[in-house]
């Protein structure tokens, strides 16, 4: 009689073969569709990526340091009550996933601020400890020239304005802000080789999901419509995802 265990490993052993051969022929992601943002290729210059940022723990770093890794780069400021929570959510849910993953190494995503006036990298780690603990997920401060030449160079608009009456509530210190910084929501995706290749455009859709309630509790009226309604033209996870996938080589999911 042939005997049943060895047949079973044979059995196993060739359909462990077949799966190792059909991943091997799988194709690679493909770039995202263009309802999702524009595609570029374009080498971002020494004189932009060499520019010095502040992470929250205080150390200096550039984009030229993050060379070889996959870059996704958002906007915000701590202070947003509308838009950046959401994106926070989003860019710190991607970074989770990455991780989990065991895709830390090679992808990175940073938030720089666009109010260097206030967002000191004290206030960038109290506004960062109010998110699930992620690896690789960098939010920088800067210089005002720096941040100038650097929102430039990506076409990140932002400008100082006035404050609402009333004011809103500092969030953190609970003091009345008195002033607002009125700024695009970009979230852009550099290649491993410092290249500039994907644009998302549109809000952040957190899909169900909310930010800190810290956040949610701060955020004003047009930012508590965004979390239930964020308009014709926004980004998911999955949707960065996508992005993420096609520049590493390998289908990431949620």
């Amino acid at each position: 009689m042939r005997n049943p265990g060895r047949a079973l490993v044979a059995l196993l052993a060739a359909a462990a073969a077949a799966a190792l051969l059909a991943g091997c022929g799988a194709d690679p992601p493909g770039p995202p569709p263009a309802s999702e943002g524009a595609t570029a290729d374009r080498p971002v210059p020494a004189s932009v990526a060499n520019l010095s940022f502040t992470t929250s723990s205080g150390t200096q770093i550039s984009l030229s340091a993050l060379r070889g890794k996959v870059v996704v780069l958002a906007d915000f400021l701590t202070l947003c009550g509308e838009e950046c929570p959401m994106t926070s959510s989003n860019m710190n849910l991607m970074a989770r996933t990455a991780a989990r993953d065991g895709l830390a190494g090679q992808v990175v995503f940073v938030e720089f601020t666009v109010d260097p006036g206030r967002d000191t990298p004290a206030r960038l780690t109290a506004y960062r400890n109010l998110y699930v603990k992620a690896s690789d997920w960098l939010l920088l401060t800067t210089s005002p020239s720096n941040l100038a030449k650097f929102s430039k160079y990506f076409g990140v608009f932002y400008t100082k304005t006035k404050e609402g009456s009333p004011p809103d509530i500092d969030w953190l210190t609970g003091k009345p802000l008195t002033y607002d910084i009125a700024h695009q929501d970009a979230v852009i995706f550099l290649d491993k080789q410092g290249h500039e290749r994907f644009l998302l455009l549109g809000n952040a859709n957190t899909q169900g999901t909310a930010p800190p309630r810290t956040l949610s509790n701060f955020m004003d009226a047009e930012g508590r419509k965004n979390l239930t309604d964020p308009g014709p033209i926004s980004w998911t996870v999955p949707e960065g995802l996508q992005v993420m996938s096609w520049l590493l080589g390998k289908k990431v999911t949620t």
